[in-house]
């Protein structure tokens, strides 16, 4: 987000800055759906989820800020839209077109994985896909 004050305005910095504080937005990322797959329509229209698993939105004690404006929500997405290439309508864009394909098989790497099937915590055996409780 730090490109953005090099290339705009104090007035819409201003505004932007209302937005993300009140939206709780640190970095890009906070801007996506949790397995990264694309970004939130809400957040990108400035709508704030009180449910959000991003860690900047717990890991900060965050300034009160009011509710931004409808001008302001909409200054927001025009903005956040067009300087980081992202389609509103899809939701996609940005840096989701730059990445290669999210690795969805977690346990690759891990030492440890829960089943929910049988309710049991694994442990990998030396880094064989062999799985012991």
């Amino acid at each position: 987000m730090e490109h953005l004050h090099s290339k705009l305005p104090c007035s819409t910095l201003a505004t932007i800055n209302k937005v993300r504080l009140y939206l709780r937005v640190n970095t890009l990322s906070d801007l996506m759906v949790a397995d990264g797959s694309n970004y939130n329509r809400n957040m990108l229209r400035g709508i704030k989820l009180h449910s959000n698993p991003r860690p900047s939105y717990w890991g900060y004690i965050w300034p009160k800020v009011d509710k931004p404006t409808k001008n302001e929500q909409s200054l927001w997405t025009k903005t956040i839209c067009e300087h980081f290439d992202i389609d509103l309508i899809t939701a996609q864009g940005g840096i989701i077109r730059r990445c290669n394909k999210w690795e969805v098989n977690t346990t690759k790497h891990s030492m440890w994985t829960f089943s929910q099937a049988t309710g049991l915590v694994y442990e990998r055996q030396d880094l064989t896909p062999k799985w012991r409780t």
